[in-house]
């Protein structure tokens, strides 16, 4: 069984998520909750969005790419910006290299993943006023020049539409 303060970390971090190895290997994840929730955040001298952060940076160097999707959502709980994120992984590709560093790249316009964060969001907050992207998707030229496809792209990358049921 974690320890009350890792169990509290935990849970403030991923509301409602249970590991999937908690019921599959529950003595490795006691062990491992005990250790990166209970002891670590005890002893590091690191506010939690700093911690994240570096976890979220070591994750990026070592390919951890699924458990770095679990943290990141643990992340923007925490507080940090997604803007912030993206500059994580942009500090990234002078040190572990564009290839290394691309599918994290790719990651931030997931649009499943938005998709699946928006919803986090209407379950836990009830609604939703503003969506800002941040995309970075530009098109240059005269608007005449751009072709039907070129709008349509920049569109669905930037203008996201919200699911219609809420």
């Amino acid at each position: 069984m974690p320890s009350e303060a890792a169990r509290r970390n935990h849970d403030r971090l991923f509301p409602g998520r249970v590991s999937v190895l908690g019921s599959t290997d529950p003595e490795l994840i006691e062990y491992f909750d005990n250790f990166a929730f209970g002891e670590v955040p005890a002893h590091d001298g690191l506010d939690e969005r700093t911690r994240l952060m570096v976890q979220l940076a070591a994750m990026i160097a070592c390919q951890a790419i699924s458990e770095y999707r679990v943290m990141l959502g643990a992340a923007l709980t925490a507080g940090i910006t997604p803007v912030q994120v993206k500059e994580i992984v942009y500090q990234a590709v002078p040190y572990a290299g564009m290839a290394k560093v691309f599918d994290f790249l790719l990651e931030m316009t997931d649009t499943t993943a938005i998709r699946q964060l928006t919803d986090r969001c209407w379950r836990q907050l009830g609604r939703i006023d503003v969506v800002v992207s941040n995309a970075g998707y530009g098109l240059f030229g005269a608007a005449e020049e751009l072709s039907d496809a070129q709008v349509a792209a920049l569109a669905r990358e930037e203008l996201l539409p919200l699911p219609q049921s809420r």
